[in-house]
């Protein structure tokens, strides 16, 4: 995506768009041809299904990729190791669900991986380059 964005203007919203209905005609297809009948439209299946293709997709991928267009992909990656964390955390408080002990092993190394990786990019002093301190991609030719 990062390559994609040096050599052209995307529009976030429309790649979007593409990827979400190029990616879903292999599941319609295989639906078609494995299911007999149709789904049982109730209101819990309508609010379940417009949150699973708005909010749990769609907004996520305009999301992901803006943030790819604005962080680098390193501090972009990194936010993405907090899923889990920020996954399990959630159930905990939300729904009551206690994490193991692996699993709280498991959060606390993230975390510290995390903190790691944030100490060493401050310990450089590296900051991260806004879109406008990177050269363009292409260069207009002067004659």
């Amino acid at each position: 995506m990062k390559l994609m964005q040096r050599r052209h203007h995307v529009d976030v919203l429309s790649l979007t768009t593409w990827q979400m209905t190029i990616g879903s005609l292999p599941l319609v297809l295989i639906a078609v041809l494995t299911y007999r009948g149709g789904p049982e439209w109730t209101g819990a299946f309508v609010w379940g299904l417009a949150y699973n293709v708005i909010l749990a997709n769609a907004v996520a991928w305009i999301l992901w990729l803006y943030a790819l267009r604005t962080l680098s992909a390193g501090a972009a990656g990194l936010g993405t190791l907090a899923i889990p964390v920020v996954g399990v955390v959630a159930a905990w408080l939300q729904l009551g669900e206690r994490p193991t002990t692996v699993e709280a092993v498991g959060m606390a190394l993230i975390v510290a991986a995390l903190a790691i990786l944030a100490a060493r990019g401050v310990a450089a002093g590296r900051r991260l380059p806004s879109p406008a301190d990177e050269e363009p991609a292409v260069r207009p030719i002067i004659d």
